[in-house]
């Protein structure tokens, strides 16, 4: 199911959030601190957000999801 939403889950995710996916997304690395730029695991990292968010943060992240379709998108976002 997660691998047909691939393409479109971060324009759904905006739009079904109105918005606040962006908003906790810095909130959770403001809150992190200086640990934010440590080793952080992303479980159900789904299209890579949060791992690229605390990647330009400084932190070295590994994301793990079971969807691959999902992941395909995380590793292209976190490349470029």
């Amino acid at each position: 199911m997660f691998g047909s939403l691939a393409p479109e889950y971060d324009w759904f995710n905006r739009i079904g959030s109105l918005g606040l996916d962006r908003t906790w997304r810095c909130e959770l690395r403001r809150s992190l601190g200086d640990s934010s730029r440590g080793r952080v695991l992303d479980l159900g990292t789904g299209t890579g957000a949060l791992a690229k968010a605390l990647s330009d943060a400084g932190g070295r992240v590994v994301g793990v999801d079971f969807s691959e379709s999902m992941l395909a998108k995380a590793r292209a976002k976190c490349k470029g």
